[in-house]
């Protein structure tokens, strides 16, 4: 439920890219959600309505149903209303966002490590690693 008189809302989510977690994919967009209906007080909104504004990318289709990916911060924009407006998606998917690995690796002993990974020598270049201190 969103607040009377608000003016726009955003739609935000973790965004990915679909190459980044699939090396098989060529898609290097940045998605958040992929929407595929919303409903302002139970009015369907048309994905194509000029109420989605930054951050939606166009409509993709596959047979009968249609959707929207978000780059993580979509913005809509809200009719005039002095009653608080009731807001409902249906996201259809979401990718999955980056996030730090669990650290694979024990701490490597006597060296300037930084989460258990050894600090690299770059005035030497890659492949070399800074001696303990």
């Amino acid at each position: 439920l969103l607040p009377a008189g608000a003016r726009e809302a955003r739609i935000l989510s973790r965004p990915g890219v679909p190459a980044g977690r699939d090396p098989e994919t060529m898609d290097c967009r940045t998605l958040g959600a992929q929407i595929a209906a919303i409903f302002l007080n139970e009015t369907l909104v048309p994905l194509d309505s000029p109420r989605l504004r930054a951050g939606f990318y166009p409509i993709e289709q596959e047979g009968a149903d249609a959707w929207r990916w978000s780059d993580g911060e979509g913005l809509l924009a809200l009719p005039a209303c002095t009653e608080p407006t009731a807001l409902r998606l249906r996201i259809a998917n979401m990718l999955p966002g980056w996030r730090r690995p669990r650290r694979l690796h024990a701490p490597v002993q006597g060296s300037n490590a930084v989460d258990g990974m050894p600090a690299i020598d770059h005035q030497r270049g890659p492949g070399h690693v800074r001696p303990g201190l």
